[in-house]
């Protein structure tokens, strides 16, 4: 029997683009925080995490929009972990609008990171400690690609202090940030997201310098984030 957790958002001015429609930014904040307070319920409040010099951190994850909410509109989100597979965690969340008329729904990977070695924390005592039932993920997340064949764009971006969270690194939905500053306004006026995904691949850590790159093909625009050494991550949006 999965356990359910629900919390109410209602839409503020900021959080609202220029179409009236809710920034796909601030979808990701609010999945980030009923799965924040989801693990407090469940004894992973932050107390916790330090004494085991531990922190979350999002590897996989992917959206469908079937509609979008606007300004002042009040929302639900609802989460449950879906199963973990040795040191993966499985969550998924369904979000509802006024009308209890499923709006959004995605799926995603955690895993827990050792803040000292900043390496995965391989400790069972998490796997143990959340051992559920695994319920299957409501979709599936996928491995995005980017084909450096293609004729792609590619922006300097330096980390600065508004791109860095509790954690001192590159937050999960910056990253969503980022993807759609790179895109031209008048593209976004005519295009609307209907799918999200995002592969996390290696932490983004102060004064870091990277190569933010993104083509279109298809109906779908394909991002990553490098490096001459690494690939911090790759996306992708389809777009309805």
């Amino acid at each position: 029997m999965k356990e359910v957790f629900e919390q109410k958002f209602t839409l503020r001015v900021d959080e609202i683009d220029f179409k009236n429609k809710v920034k796909i930014e601030s979808i990701f904040e609010y999945l980030q925080e009923a799965a924040t307070l989801h693990s407090i319920n469940l004894g992973f409040d932050k107390n916790y995490m330090d004494e085991h010099y531990s922190f979350w951190v999002l590897s996989r994850v992917s959206l469908e929009i079937f509609d979008y909410a606007g300004f002042e509109e009040e929302i639900r989100v609802k989460t449950w972990p879906s199963g973990n597979k040795k040191f993966l965690f499985g969550r998924d969340y369904i979000i509802t609008n006024t009308s209890n008329e499923k709006i959004m729904e995605a799926s995603s990977i955690w895993a827990v990171m050792n803040k000292q070695t900043r390496s995965l924390d391989l400790n069972p005592k998490f796997v143990n400690y959340i051992n559920v039932e695994n319920q299957g993920s409501l979709i599936t997340t996928k491995k995005v690609f980017f084909d450096e064949e293609e004729n792609y764009v590619s922006k300097i971006k330096e980390i600065v202090y508004s791109d860095l969270d509790v954690n001192k690194h590159v937050n999960n939905t910056t990253f969503i940030k980022w993807m759609f500053d790179l895109l031209d306004i008048d593209f976004l006026s005519s295009h609307q997201a209907k799918r999200i995904d995002i592969n996390y691949l290696n932490e983004i850590k102060p004064n870091t310098i990277l190569r933010l790159e993104y083509y279109t093909k298809d109906n779908i625009t394909y991002f990553r984030g490098i490096n001459d050494e690494l690939t911090f991550f790759n996306s992708s949006i389809t777009w309805g």
